[in-house]
């Protein structure tokens, strides 16, 4: 009961949600404030949805894999990058995980034995998930210098998938 007797009453607000007047937080609606408050971790909060284009072929890792530049690695350390405070081009706007891979084999790349890969340090942003130690089937593709994956590749921890894919990269390099 209210100071005067009656009992607060709802009413259906512009979202149709149910609310009691009165009843904000700093003189917004609780769900304003929440969308707020989360909209300052949106790749916390947020949800990857992978889109995959429907390939000619009817096989998805023979068309990706055609021209991909892949490593073969294994995880020597994790670090963490925080997202930058001001925006920048050619900078990812997201706070990433730069996993440093000691490279076993290359196709259709070249270059040092250890490289940084990057991927957005939350997987409810599309980022790849790397252990420490673990050895890994990478497709990177380039962004600004810098190389990056996702989930919604092929790149992938070494299963007997990432054996077949190798296999492939093998076949496709002997045919070149």
């Amino acid at each position: 009961m209210s100071k005067r007797g009656k009992s607060p009453q709802l009413m259906r607000g512009p979202l149709g949600l149910n609310h009691t007047p009165g009843a904000t937080l700093g003189g917004y609606s609780p769900l304003i404030a929440f969308i707020a408050l989360c909209g300052g971790f949106w790749d916390q909060t947020g949800s990857c949805t992978c889109v995959k284009r429907m390939p000619v072929s009817g096989h998805p890792a023979v068309e990706e894999i055609a021209g991909a530049q892949a490593l073969d690695g294994m995880v020597l350390s994790i670090t963490y990058s925080p997202a930058p405070t001001l925006l920048s081009p050619g900078k990812s706007p997201l706070a990433e995980r730069v996993a440093a891979i000691v490279v076993n084999r290359r196709w259709n790349s070249t270059g040092s034995d250890t490289v940084l890969i990057r991927t957005a340090a939350y997987t409810t942003a599309c980022g790849f998930s790397f252990t420490n130690g673990d050895r890994y089937l990478l497709f990177p593709r380039s962004w600004h210098g810098d190389l990056y994956v996702d989930k919604c590749g092929l790149s992938r921890a070494w299963d007997a998938e990432a054996q077949r894919l190798s296999h492939m990269l093998n076949r496709r390099d002997q045919a070149q």
